[in-house]
């Protein structure tokens, strides 16, 4: 079959990606575009140490790790051509997130991108691609929770002690390094 409209022979997947390619994709603004590539950035300098790859907008690389005891592959790519979040386990497509606008990618996941968020898969997740749930899985999701926040006080918290909202580090118990408030 020729399809003159795109200058040759194909199939119906090829005449899609023509479409979308050609007429459908729009080009982000340069400004929003620039906050969406700081977002990410940050995020990547701060999470991985090292900058972000925007060499394909399309597939712009937020998170990579491996899930479960069997070591599932989990991959979250941001697309700031087409403004979404697209997430894959163990080469699946799991989970897209589409908005609007690039400006409402930047302001409902980019503006406040979360490792654990972007990479945390449920039992039904993992079952859709033939894992097995570990037990007691969302105890170690809240374990993996608390070192973050350890980390973060620890680290770039600088220590600030009423940052939780739960008093000065004094008001700690001895025995477990609990917060305790105060007897009024």
């Amino acid at each position: 079959m020729d399809y003159r409209a795109h200058g040759g022979k194909g199939n119906s997947q090829d005449v899609a990606d023509f479409i979308e390619r050609e007429f459908l994709s729009e080009e982000p603004e340069p400004a929003s575009l620039e906050i969406a590539k700081e977002f990410i950035n940050d995020f990547c300098e701060a999470e991985y140490g090292s900058p972000a790859d925007f060499s394909d907008l399309e597939k712009v690389g937020i998170a990579y790790t491996t899930v479960t005891d069997e070591e599932i592959p989990i991959q979250v790519t941001a697309d700031l051509v087409h403004y979404r979040i697209e997430r894959y386990l163990d080469g699946q497509f799991l989970e897209r997130r589409q908005y609007e606008s690039l400006d409402e990618l930047i302001q409902n996941e980019l503006a406040e991108l979360d490792f654990d968020g972007l990479i945390s898969v449920s039992d039904e997740e993992l079952e859709s691609v033939g894992a097995k749930p570990e037990q007691g899985s969302d105890g170690y999701r809240l374990l993996s929770r608390l070192k973050d926040d350890c980390d973060y006080f620890l680290g770039a918290g600088r220590r600030a002690e009423n940052i939780y909202g739960l008093g000065p580090c004094g008001n700690r118990s001895p025995r477990c390094g609990n917060f305790m408030r105060p007897a009024r």
